[in-house]
């Protein structure tokens, strides 16, 4: 039986996250308390690239070939699994990538006691807006198991 504390739930957009993307016609964060001491930075690559291979393969290949978006490298020191970091203090990092169809944009903020991951789209073309109604559910559904096992490897 999972441990409903371990899994992140569904909370409004904070309207500090929205200024990543102010345009953006898409936006959904999940909280996870508690969460462990980490950085923003550290949450997002453990939530990122500390997720199975599998899945790993699934979101590049999503991200890059069905969104189009222009990732770096899958790892390295200014992107976190190909995402540029745009930005990054001690409470929140921005990732965003753009392709000719969106532009979008994963926002970790953490506090005393809890991470929470922002998605942010601003679609750029009208399909955008099909193509990620699509996708949206499946994006929703990811996002928590990634969160929450990210907080089991931090333990």
């Amino acid at each position: 039986m999972t441990d409903r504390r371990s899994w992140a739930r569904h909370i409004e957009v904070p309207a500090g996250a929205r200024t990543t993307l102010p345009e953006a016609q898409y936006a959904v964060a999940f909280r996870l308390e508690p969460a462990g001491a980490r950085t923003p930075e550290q949450w997002a690559r453990a939530a990122l690239e500390g997720s199975p291979l599998l899945w790993r393969w699934v979101l590049m290949i999503g991200w890059r070939y069905v969104l189009g978006l222009q990732l770096g490298p899958a790892r390295s020191r200014w992107h976190v699994q190909g995402w540029p970091i745009a930005g990054s203090d001690d409470k929140s990092v921005a990732l965003v990538a753009r392709s000719r169809l969106l532009e979008a944009a994963n926002v970790f903020q953490v506090d005393a006691d809890s991470v929470t991951w922002v998605t942010l789209v601003r679609y750029q073309r009208p399909v955008a807006r099909l193509l990620w109604g699509a996708l949206a559910p499946v994006h929703q559904l990811t996002v928590p198991p990634l969160l929450a096992r990210a907080a089991r490897a931090g333990r």
